[in-house]
């Protein structure tokens, strides 16, 4: 019974007080304590609660288990950025340099530039394709490790990425008819610098992410329990992401160019805009369902994959 003068204590901070203190008995006969709460000389009380006090070895049991849950879930979220991450920018690195060897072959040697135009889509689509491709194959052995079948999740991958980047640059560039009819509908007028620079860029970027986890849940749906966590996941990071690449990219942009007063160079700012804000994109979306993958799989035990043994050779037991 706790009893105040004027002002009844809080409850929150007293019972965390009091379950703290008398956890820290470790006395095996308190199994449950009743609190009250009341001013002096008052028959009403303030407030009333109950604790159930766990023994210590089942709370040592408990925090053992929580301590494991989340080790477990930060190994599966880590090892997911560095696949993400590292096959990202190695794939992005490798075609750059392509690039750049290409047109300095062809500088060197006198060619003329052809003029690309339907050929650039063309080829756009086959290198996300393919970098969806070796993201996916990267990807599947994390979730092989937990899940039985999981082997389309690389093709949902190599599929989604196209997809989804087509679906999101057409809402950024070709959408806006619709958005702009869509918002006028609103009670509110929206500035227009608002809605080009920040709207839509989220409403781009959670429908190729969208587009990319639907494909991706196809893939796990039948296989995995709350497997919809990761379609709800994808939508909600994307937007996410979109507004944390959109407002990131020109804070660092103007503070980039700031820097290297380089202010007036339009074409370098926009350059520096779109590399800085797709980073931030990729680098929030890996982050933000790294979380969800880890917390869907995190409950499967894990499996030892069988070793590919460069030795194929089996001795025979001999027939007498």
């Amino acid at each position: 019974m706790l009893e105040a003068k004027k002002v009844i204590p809080p409850r929150q901070i007293v019972v965390a007080y009091l379950r703290q203190s008398l956890e820290r008995l470790s006395a095996q006969s308190i199994k449950q304590a009743k609190i009250y709460a009341r001013c002096q000389g008052s028959e009403e009380l303030g407030w009333q609660a109950e604790l159930e006090l766990l023994p210590t070895s089942e709370r040592r049991a408990l925090k053992r288990r929580r301590r494991s849950v989340f080790r477990r879930c930060f190994r599966i979220w880590a090892h997911w950025q560095a696949i993400g991450l590292g096959v990202s920018f190695v794939f992005l690195i490798v075609l750059a340099a392509v690039v750049l060897a290409l047109m300095v072959i062809s500088g060197d040697l006198g060619w003329d530039q052809p003029q690309l135009g339907p050929q650039v889509n063309l080829i756009a689509v086959a290198a996300l394709f393919f970098w969806g491709l070796i993201l996916g194959d990267a990807q599947t052995e994390v979730l092989l490790q937990r899940l039985r079948q999981a082997t389309l999740w690389k093709w949902a991958t190599a599929l989604g990425l196209p997809l989804g980047l087509g679906a999101g640059l057409w809402l950024l560039f070709y959408g806006q008819d619709v958005m702009l009819h869509l918002v006028g509908l609103l009670p509110f007028s929206m500035d227009g610098s608002i809605f080009l620079g920040l709207v839509m860029p989220i409403a781009a970027a959670a429908l190729g992410f969208f587009t990319l986890g639907f494909l991706q849940w196809l893939s796990i749906a039948s296989k995995v329990r709350h497997s919809y966590h990761w379609l709800i996941s994808s939508t909600l990071s994307g937007a996410i992401s979109g507004a944390i690449g959109a407002l990131g990219s020109r804070l660092l942009t103007d503070l980039l160019l700031r820097h290297w007063r380089l202010t007036d160079l339009a074409e370098m700012r926009v350059a520096l805009t779109v590399v800085i804000c797709t980073f931030l994109i990729w680098f929030s979306y890996q982050s933000i369902t790294g979380v969800t993958i880890a917390r869907i799989i995190h409950r499967r035990p894990k499996r030892r994959l069988p070793r590919r043994l460069s030795r194929t050779v089996q001795s025979s037991p001999s027939v007498q």
